[in-house]
């Protein structure tokens, strides 16, 4: 400044870019309180979703709370696994099979391996043996096995010991002839 420029009677003025430089400065104030507001809203709802989706996560993770069955429920699950096992085609098989002269006196099925156990009687070795192979060409068995055989009266007792014919559990008597017991054995085919 000059020394010609200074009076003290007069107010001095402010030089413009002054006023310039404060607006500037005001703007980027204003701005920057702006922007910092806003980036701390998104900053929350970031970490609020964040939040949401680790406890979504969490509670997909944790177990569910088992339910006890119903008994309705505990024994259609206990009933379901034997359904599917093949008892009609089995039953049918050995049904179709099993006709006079050779005669079933038990059956023994166990479920969990499908071993079939059959004892009968047959006036002879070969009616047995024709009996045996018989099944085993049964699409529902698998082939049958003889598993063991005796001559016996029809009382039941060794051939040897019979002296006496009295009627058999059929009610027909067979004589003084001795009979064929016989045990087989053939397991189911599942289907």
């Amino acid at each position: 400044m000059r020394l010609a420029d200074v009076d003290f009677l007069r107010e001095p003025r402010q030089p413009l870019a002054a006023w310039w430089m404060l607006g500037a400065g005001t703007l980027c104030l204003v701005t920057s309180i702006a922007l910092s507001h806003h980036w701390r809203i998104e900053r929350d709802e970031a970490s609020l979703r964040e939040r949401a989706a680790s406890s979504a996560r969490q509670a997909r993770l944790q177990p569910v709370a088992a339910t006890l069955p119903t008994p309705a429920q505990r024994r259609w699950s206990q009933a379901r696994p034997e359904l599917a096992k093949p008892w009609l085609a089995t039953m049918s098989a050995i049904e179709s099979e099993t006709h006079a002269p050779v005669y079933l006196l038990s059956m023994n099925i166990e479920p969990a391996t499908g071993l079939i156990r059959l004892e009968g009687e047959a006036p002879g070795f070969d009616q047995a043996l024709a009996y045996v192979q018989a099944l085993g060409a049964e699409a529902a068995l698998s082939p049958a096995t003889l598993e063991s055989h005796s001559e016996v009266s029809p009382t039941g007792a060794p051939a040897a010991a019979a002296v006496l014919s009295p009627p058999t559990a059929l009610g027909a008597p067979l004589g003084d002839k001795p009979v064929v017991r016989f045990s087989a054995l053939t397991h189911w085919r599942q289907s």
